[in-house]
C-alpha cells in the first residue's frame, strides 16, 4: 500500500489506543504517525504514568510539541483510593507549549465514594498563568470552595471553553 493509504488508515483509529500502539509496533514506517495520535490526548491514570511521561518528554523533548490534552484521571483502587495529586501534572503542563486542553476528572466507585477537596496554592496558579490551556473539563471533583473555583479559572488567562459536570 503506499504511504499515504497507510497513514490515512492509522488516522481513522485516532481514538482507539490499542489500535494505535499494535500499529506502531507492526511497522516502523507506522510508528510517527501512530506516535502523533498517541501523544495528542494523553491521560494520566496514576503517578507511574506521570513519571513515565515525563521521562519520555525528558528524553524526546521534541514530543512536547505533540501533546494536546492532557487528562488527570486517577484509577480508583478498592484498597486505597487514588489521589488526584498523585497525578497533578504541574509541571508537565508548564512544559508542553501546544497543550490547549486540560481535563480534571476524580473517578468514584461504588465502594469508594470520598472524594477529596482540591485547593490550589498561589504559587501553582501563578504558574498556570503562563500555560497555553484554553480549554478545561472539571468532572466529579471537589473544590475547597466556591472561591477556589474562582481562582483556578482566574489563573487560566487564555480559557475560551469550560465544562464543569458534577462538582
Amino acid at each position: 500500500l503506499p504511504t499515504e493509504t497507510e497513514e490515512n488508515i492509522i488516522d481513522l483509529l485516532w481514538d482507539d489506543v490499542h489500535a494505535l500502539r499494535s500499529c506502531s509496533l507492526t511497522c516502523r514506517a507506522w510508528l510517527p504517525r501512530s506516535r502523533l495520535h498517541l501523544l495528542y490526548a494523553i491521560i494520566l491514570r496514576n503517578r507511574e504514568h506521570l513519571i513515565a511521561l515525563q521521562d519520555t518528554l525528558e528524553k524526546y523533548p521534541a514530543r512536547r510539541l505533540l501533546v494536546h490534552s492532557v487528562t488527570t484521571a486517577p484509577k480508583p483502587r478498592k484498597s486505597s483510593p487514588r489521589s488526584l495529586i498523585e497525578v497533578f501534572p504541574l509541571a508537565l503542563l508548564m512544559q508542553l507549549s501546544n497543550l490547549r486542553c486540560w481535563k480534571i476528572s476524580q473517578t468514584t466507585t461504588k465502594v469508594i465514594k470520598r472524594r477529596e477537596a482540591l485547593s490550589f496554592h498561589r504559587t501553582t496558579l501563578t504558574r498556570l498563568r503562563y500555560s497555553s490551556i484554553d480549554e478545561l473539563h472539571l468532572t466529579s471533583i471537589r473544590l475547597a470552595s466556591c472561591t477556589e473555583f474562582i481562582r483556578l479559572i482566574l489563573a487560566l488567562p487564555r480559557l475560551r471553553k469550560l465544562h464543569c459536570d458534577d462538582l
